[in-house]
């Protein structure tokens, strides 16, 4: 595989959005249109943060000492079958 066949393509399974984000959508507007998401490293992990609310949207530690791993493995593994344990 050529490097540039690893970034050129989306490997997304499932989409993260901002709760309160999602309630205020208006007909005819898609959660990417109306998104106004930052994404960035922390100390220990990863962070998506809504611009709109002010408020983190999901935040990944990835630090291998704490038992939140899991808890991100576990929202992976939801993604990928297409699940949240949070939507209805």
């Amino acid at each position: 595989m050529v490097l540039g066949e690893i970034y050129d393509k989306t490997k997304i399974v499932s989409f993260v959005h901002c709760k309160e984000c999602i309630s205020e959508l208006d007909k005819g507007i898609t959660p990417r249109e109306y998104a106004k998401l930052e994404c960035g490293f922390t100390p220990t992990g990863f962070q998506v943060w809504c611009q709109r609310h002010d408020k983190s949207v999901i935040l990944f530690d990835l630090n291998p000492e704490t038992e939140r791993v899991e808890a991100v493995g576990q929202v992976i593994a939801e993604a990928q079958k297409g699940t949240c344990g949070t939507c209805e």
